[in-house]
């Protein structure tokens, strides 16, 4: 579609309109745990973005349309694949590919191990997986502790059902998987122990909240540190174990009636 001036026009007024909704108070979403009983969460940040004026979108979306994408200057064009060239440092490779791996035509270079050693390489890989283990123990005594906290009752009157349990259960068990797997990674003498831990929860609505929020900041914190691991393969183990504990973080998520 071509662009008139008229154009331009009505879009900048649909900016300003579209400015105008964005600009009401941050909205409060609930969370529905079923039969009347409802908890509210207050959303994320609180701050409305800010209304921009019809004159600034219209000038935002003219210089769009004049922009020349195609010729911007400073910005290197990749060359193109010349098979003489010679294949780039990494792993050992030949004709560009890699020969040392189980499949043929792995690219060569990269970070990948052909024989991989499970274990910790630094202080670093130690004290960043003895965190994550930590985390996981906790998780694993939480899930545990609120199915055996409150009765089938309380839960069915908080609209958590028995197939919600199940799931909580089933959570459990992968901790178990999850702690063993770290335990093992940085040697079972010198790995954490769980605890005898506290929780500030008293109702089955709080246990859910208190959950998700737990594996929330765990799936971000050991995001923070993967990528700074020494050890790669055990990056890649945690890697598994945390993008399980993301799932979990969405399912408490929905028992609460957010997405």
């Amino acid at each position: 579609m071509t662009r008139t001036p008229s154009t331009l026009a009505t879009l900048a007024t649909l900016a300003s309109l579209a400015g105008s909704a964005f600009a009401a108070p941050a909205p409060v979403r609930t969370g529905l745990f079923a039969r009347g009983t409802n908890v509210t969460f207050n959303t994320l940040g609180g701050n409305s973005p800010s209304v921009i004026s019809s004159a600034a979108s219209a000038a935002a979306t003219a210089s769009q349309t004049s922009y020349d994408y195609l010729n911007v200057t400073g910005v290197s064009t990749p060359l193109p694949y010349n098979s003489t060239l010679p294949p780039l440092s990494g792993n050992n490779a030949k004709d560009g590919t890699n020969k040392t791996l189980a499949f043929p035509f792995q690219p060569a270079g990269g970070l990948l191990e052909d024989k991989p050693v499970y274990t910790v390489e630094s202080n670093f890989d130690f004290q960043s997986l003895n965190l994550a283990l930590n985390q996981e123990l906790i998780e694993l005594d939480l899930f545990n502790h609120g199915l055996a906290k409150f009765s089938d009752a309380e839960f069915d009157a908080a609209g958590i059902t028995a197939e919600y349990r199940e799931i909580i259960r089933f959570m459990a068990q992968q901790e178990i998987g999850h702690a063993q797997a770290l335990s093992n990674l940085i040697g079972p003498e010198r790995s954490s122990k769980q605890c005898v831990y506290e929780y500030p929860f008293e109702t089955v609505e709080e246990f859910i909240v208190f959950s998700q929020i737990l594996t929330r900041f765990g799936e971000s914190g050991v995001y923070g540190f993967l990528g700074q691991l020494d050890s790669r393969p055990s990056a890649q183990i945690l890697l598994q174990s945390i993008t399980t504990e993301a799932r979990q973080q969405m399912l408490f998520r929905q028992m609460q009636g957010l997405l």
